[in-house]
C-alpha cells in the first residue's frame, strides 16, 4: 500500500485529483486518516479534504478526531452535510460529539439531525457525565428466546449493520435480559435449535447510574467485548463496549497524572 502524508494530500487536493485521492483512501485505517486530517493546520483545507472522503468512511474517521477539530469541521459544514454525519455516527460517539461544541452550534447540529436520532441522543446526554449511562450506546443486537438460530442469524443480517457490535448479542423478554449468546455459538449451532438452549444466563452487568470507571474496570476484569447496561427497572437499555470502556481508563489514567504532575517538590509522590 503507498504511503501518504499531508504535503502529498494537500498536493492533490489543489490539483483536483479527486481520482487520486479516492485511490489514497482504499483501505486506509479510519485512525490514520483522522491523525492526517487533524495535523492540517487551515481549518478551510481540513473541511476540503474531509469531503473528499466516501460516505461509508467520513463517520468514522469523523468519530476519531479530536472535539475541537470535530468542532471546526461542523462550522464549516452547511445543514445537509451535518446531517448526514450526525446521523452516521453511532449514537455514543454522537453524544460525544455534542457535548464538545458550543451551545449555539449544538442547537444547529439538533436542528439538522432526524428527529428519531434527536430523541436517542437527548435520551444519553441525560445521564451524568461520570456514569455508565453517559458512555453507553443503545445500539444493540438483541434476540429472543424462543428465535431459532436461523432467526437470529436473519436477525442479525438485517439489523447488524447499525449496530455497535454482533459478535455478542443479547435475549431480551419485555426488555428484560434473559442472558447472551454469541455469533460463534450461533455460526457453529444447527439452524433450528433455540436461543434459550444456546445463552448464557450468568451475565455480568451494570446499571446506568454505575461510576464509567466502574463499568470499564469489569470489562477489563471478565475480558468482555461489551457490557450490559440496565435502568432502574431492570430493562436492558444499552451496552458500554471495550473501546469506550479504553476511553474511559485512558482519561482516568491521565487525571491521576495531572494530579502527580502537580505535586510540589518538598513532597514525596
Amino acid at each position: 500500500m503507498t504511503m501518504f502524508n499531508k504535503d502529498q494530500i494537500l498536493q492533490l487536493l489543489e490539483n483536483r485529483d479527486g481520482q487520486a485521492l479516492h485511490a489514497l483512501w482504499q483501505g486506509r485505517s479510519a485512525v490514520d486518516i483522522a491523525a492526517l486530517l487533524d495535523s492540517v493546520e487551515d481549518g478551510a483545507r481540513q473541511a476540503a479534504v474531509f469531503r473528499t472522503l466516501p460516505k461509508d468512511l467520513a463517520a468514522d474517521v469523523f468519530s476519531y478526531l479530536p472535539g475541537p477539530t470535530q468542532a471546526t469541521l461542523a462550522r464549516s459544514f452547511a445543514d445537509g452535510e451535518l446531517q448526514q454525519i450526525f446521523d452516521a455516527l453511532h449514537l455514543d460517539d454522537a453524544a460525544d460529539f455534542l457535548e464538545e461544541l458550543p451551545a449555539n452550534l449544538v442547537t444547529r447540529v439538533l436542528k439538522a439531525a432526524s428527529p428519531q436520532r434527536r430523541m436517542a441522543v437527548n435520551a444519553l446526554l441525560r445521564y451524568p457525565s461520570g456514569s455508565a449511562g453517559s458512555v453507553m450506546t443503545p445500539e444493540f443486537v438483541a434476540l429472543r428466546p424462543a428465535d431459532t438460530v436461523r432467526q437470529a442469524l436473519d436477525t442479525i443480517r438485517r439489523t447488524g449493520i447499525h449496530k455497535e457490535t454482533v459478535y455478542t448479542c443479547y435475549v431480551l423478554e419485555h426488555r428484560q435480559l434473559l442472558g447472551v449468546v454469541s455469533a460463534k455459538d450461533l455460526l457453529t449451532a444447527a439452524e433450528d435449535a433455540a436461543v434459550a438452549d444456546l445463552m448464557v444466563t450468568d451475565v455480568v452487568s451494570v446499571g446506568t447510574l454505575t461510576d464509567r470507571e466502574e463499568a470499564a474496570r469489569l470489562l477489563a476484569k471478565y475480558d468482555l467485548l461489551a457490557l450490559p447496561v440496565l435502568d432502574g427497572e431492570e430493562r436492558m437499555v444499552g451496552i458500554v463496549t471495550v473501546d469506550d470502556a479504553m476511553d474511559v481508563l485512558t482519561e482516568a489514567a491521565a487525571e491521576d497524572l495531572s494530579i502527580m504532575a502537580a505535586v510540589t517538590p518538598d513532597e514525596k509522590p
